[in-house]
């Protein structure tokens, strides 16, 4: 399960929509979470948008953000990648993990961002 935060742009990146958007958003998060010291790999491409590695703190995530909108709302996405353990365990990324409440910060300091909705989707 992953995380899904839903939120509203004012268009910080300078495009306004598809896979070009996608693109410049993963770009924006990656350079903010360069900033608070997060070590991230460069965003990857896909059929469905684009994915970025995260590693942080002893945990590795993905972060995607899909290349389109729903209701003129953008999504990302924050699952952690699950050890052999926790999969057995049944590990459910919470909606609290550490690694999502930093992206939900990162979109709130924004000034053209809101966040709409957080939560948990398979």
């Amino acid at each position: 399960m992953a995380v899904h935060i839903e939120f509203r742009d004012k268009n910080p990146v300078g495009t306004d929509s598809g896979s070009g958007y996608t693109e410049a958003v993963a770009g924006w998060f990656r350079e903010k979470l360069v900033e608070s010291g997060i070590e991230v790999a460069e965003p990857a491409r896909h059929d469905w948008g684009v994915e970025i590695a995260i590693k942080a703190k002893g945990s590795c995530y993905y972060a995607g953000m899909p290349a389109r909108k729903e209701a003129g709302n953008w999504h990302v996405f924050v699952e952690k990648k699950l050890s052999i353990a926790e999969r057995i365990l049944g590990y459910v990324t919470p909606a609290n993990e550490p690694m999502a409440q930093l992206i939900k910060e990162i979109i709130a300091r924004e000034p053209s961002s809101k966040v709409v909705r957080v939560e948990q989707k398979t």
